[in-house]
């Protein structure tokens, strides 16, 4: 017989090692990508899923994405966070006060709509599905505010002022007891 070969103990040893080695996926995720609601609600992140990976469907609302759940020795936890270098973009209409969520709401985030004379709206970064390292960038394309934008979010302080045309880059950091974010420009 030619081109097969009978694995001695020790190559499958090593075979066995390369294949604990390679993600895993979580689920049939791998055929099957779930929505990152159900990747939460069924696999929490954990010590149990370290490494492991989960296709999801609608990262930064309608984006497919891979995940994999790492640990993040600074903060002692465990994170769903996306591989490789995600840049999904989104416009959202700034109608009233809304939360950004680091998992629904894309990497790139453009402001749209208007805002009255009077008017106040909120933008809240949350950390509810955060991870560090994760950044969001903020584009303020309003195409009328004559009344007031600010940018809120744990570590930001009393808010960020957001005036038509600026954009702005913020970072989820571990700050020693929680995740915040960092306004780095």
């Amino acid at each position: 017989m030619t081109g097969f070969a009978i694995q001695s103990p020790a190559s499958q040893s090593q075979l066995d090692t390369l294949a604990a080695a390679v993600p895993q996926y979580v689920g049939d995720t791998r055929d099957n990508p779930t929505t990152y609601e159900a990747l939460f609600a069924a696999f929490p992140p954990s010590a149990a899923l370290r490494g492991r990976i989960a296709k999801v469907t609608n990262y930064g609302g309608s984006y497919d994405q891979t995940m994999r759940c790492d640990y993040e020795s600074v903060s002692n936890a465990y994170y769903w966070r996306p591989t490789g270098t995600p840049r999904s973009s989104q416009d959202v209409v700034v109608n009233a006060n809304m939360t950004l969520d680091p998992i629904i709401t894309g990497d790139i985030v453009r402001l749209t709509g208007t805002i009255g004379l009077g008017i106040t709206r909120t933008v809240t970064l949350s950390t509810t599905r955060g991870y560090p390292g994760d950044m969001k960038t903020i584009k303020n394309d309003l195409s009328s505010l004559l009344g007031g934008l600010n940018i809120l979010g744990l570590g930001l302080g009393s808010g960020i002022a957001s005036l038509i045309g600026a954009t702005t880059t913020y970072q989820c950091r571990w700050n020693g007891s929680a995740l915040e974010w960092v306004r780095l420009t």
